[in-house]
C-alpha cells in the first residue's frame, strides 16, 4: 500500500515538473516576440533625424589618415540621401572658415605672423609669380583648379594672399590713380574704399580669397569676366568645393564692395553649398542666422585667433569620386560633410 502512495507522488511530481518547465518556456518565447515585435520600428516612421528607416541605408562613415604630424585622423560623413537631417550645423566642415572679414569686422593685427609661422601657406597657383593660400583650405582651391581643367575650363588664378602691408600698398596705388584722374584725396579715397579693402579688412589677408579669372579676360576694370564660360562654370561648381562669390552683382549697399566676379571665398562646403541656394551674401547669412549685432559686428564666429587656431602640418588630401565631392580636415577643426 505504502508502495503504490509512493509511485503516485513520484508520478505527481514529474507532472508538475514539466508543466512547470512548459509555462517557463512559453512565457520566455512570449516576451522574445514582444521585443522583436516592438523594437524595430516600422519602415514608414520617421526617426528623429528625419530620415525614414528605409533611407538610412544611404548614409554611411567611413575614416581617412590625414597624416598630419600629430597622427591625427578625419572622419568622414557621408550623405547621399536628399533629405536634410535636423541638427546639421553639426555636420558643417571647416567651420573655422566660416567668418566676416569686412568693414566692421577686421583680423587680428598680427594674423600676417600667424598665418605664415603658424597655420601655414601652400603654393596654389604659380605663374609670373607664386600664389599662395591657407594650408587648410589650399587643397580646395587647387582641386577645384585641377578639375576644371578637366572639363575644359581654364582658370587663372590672380590674386590670392596678400599681407597687410602689401593691402596698404594696394590702397595707397589706387588713391593716387584716381588722384592723377582729377579727384581730391577725400573722393578718390572714398571711391578706392568700394573696390579696395582697408587693411586687415581684406579677405585676401586672411588667405581665404582667390580673384579667379581666365587668361582671354583678366580685366578687372568693368565685370566683364561674367559673360565667360570660366564664370559660368564657377557659378555652378564653386560651392561643391566650398568657395562662394563673395560679391555678387546688386549687393555693394551689403557688403560695402563693389560686384567681383572674379572673387571667391573660402567657407568651407556645407556653409557654401547654404549660402549659394539661399542666394544670401555672407553678411546677409550671418544676419539671417543671428550671429551678429545691430552694427553688423559678427557675435559667433568670430574669426582665427592665433591660440584658438590649430595649425595644419600637413594638408589632407581631396579625393573626389563620381558626382561627389569628399572633404578631409583635421578633427581637430570639425567633422568634414560630403555634399552630393
Amino acid at each position: 500500500m505504502n508502495r503504490k502512495k509512493r509511485r503516485r507522488h513520484s508520478k505527481s511530481i514529474v507532472i508538475k515538473t514539466v508543466t512547470y518547465v512548459v509555462l517557463i518556456l512559453l512565457l520566455f518565447l512570449l516576451i522574445v516576440f514582444i521585443v522583436s515585435r516592438f523594437d524595430k520600428p516600422p519602415e514608414d516612421e520617421v526617426s528623429d533625424t528625419g530620415i525614414t528607416a528605409a533611407d538610412s541605408k544611404t548614409i554611411g562613415t567611413a575614416s581617412n589618415s590625414v597624416g598630419s604630424q600629430g597622427g591625427n585622423e578625419s572622419e568622414i560623413l557621408i550623405i547621399t540621401t536628399a533629405e536634410e537631417t535636423e541638427g546639421t550645423d553639426e555636420l558643417a566642415d571647416n567651420e573655422w572658415a566660416l567668418y566676416l572679414v569686412n568693414n566692421e569686422n577686421s583680423l587680428p593685427a598680427d594674423y600676417d605672423n600667424t598665418l605664415e609661422n603658424e597655420i601655414g601657406l601652400t603654393l596654389v597657383f604659380s605663374d609670373y609669380r607664386d600664389y599662395f593660400f591657407d594650408d587648410r583650405a589650399a587643397p580646395y582651391l587647387i582641386k577645384m583648379l585641377e578639375d576644371s581643367a578637366e572639363d575644359g575650363v581654364n582658370l587663372y588664378v590672380v590674386s590670392t594672399y596678400r599681407t597687410q602691408e602689401y593691402q596698404q600698398n594696394n590702397l595707397d596705388s589706387s588713391v593716387n590713380d584716381r588722384m592723377a584722374q582729377g579727384m581730391d584725396y577725400d573722393t578718390a579715397y572714398a571711391d578706392a574704399l568700394e573696390s579696395v579693402a582697408l587693411p586687415g579688412h581684406s579677405e585676401h589677408n586672411a588667405g581665404l580669397a582667390a580673384d579667379i579669372m581666365t587668361p582671354s579676360y583678366t580685366s578687372m576694370e568693368d565685370d566683364g569676366f561674367k559673360n565667360t564660360e570660366e564664370y559660368e562654370w564657377l557659378s555652378k561648381n564653386a560651392a561643391k568645393y566650398g568657395f562662394i562669390l563673395r560679391y555678387p552683382e546688386g549687393k555693394q549697399n551689403v557688403t560695402g564692395i563693389i560686384y567681383e566676379p572674379w572673387h571667391y571665398r573660402f567657407v568651407g562646403v556645407y556653409h557654401a553649398t547654404k549660402i549659394a541656394e539661399s542666394g544670401l551674401t555672407l553678411e546677409e547669412y550671418f544676419k539671417e542666422n543671428g550671429w551678429v549685432d545691430e552694427n553688423g559686428k559678427a557675435t559667433k564666429h568670430l574669426g582665427p585667433i592665433a591660440e584658438d587656431v590649430p595649425a595644419a602640418n600637413d594638408s589632407p588630401a581631396v579625393t573626389l569620386p563620381p558626382d561627389m565631392i569628399t572633404v578631409t580636415v583635421n578633427t581637430e577643426m570639425g567633422n568634414p560633410i560630403l555634399v552630393e
